[in-house]
């Protein structure tokens, strides 16, 4: 079956969603990415859609260490667990892709 959309559209149109559905003006998006793989492209899109990115390099916590101040995608290269419970608040504030 043939592809309906680029990679790219996919991961433009889920940041763009994420951004006009967010509560906050300003929202932190938070992008699980089990493996890692998508990280230059998320990176490329983000930066196209005005979000400064920021990614998690050991632990996901270490995207805490420094408040956004602007729209903000948050990378983290790993599967999201169940119990990620620090993140509450950016997920009922932002979004989750």
């Amino acid at each position: 079956m043939p592809a309906t959309t680029t990679l790219y559209k996919a991961a433009h149109d889920a940041i763009e969603n994420a951004i006009s559905e967010a509560v906050d003006d300003e929202p932190v998006i938070l992008w699980w990415d089990d493996g890692g793989y998508l990280e230059p492209l998320v990176e490329e899109v983000a930066t196209q859609t005005g979000c400064r990115f920021r990614a998690a390099k050991t632990t996901p916590l270490e995207l805490r260490s420094e408040a956004p101040r602007s729209q903000t995608l948050w990378y983290v290269p790993q599967q999201r667990p169940d119990d990620a419970e620090w993140f509450k608040d950016v997920e009922s504030s932002g979004s989750v892709i």
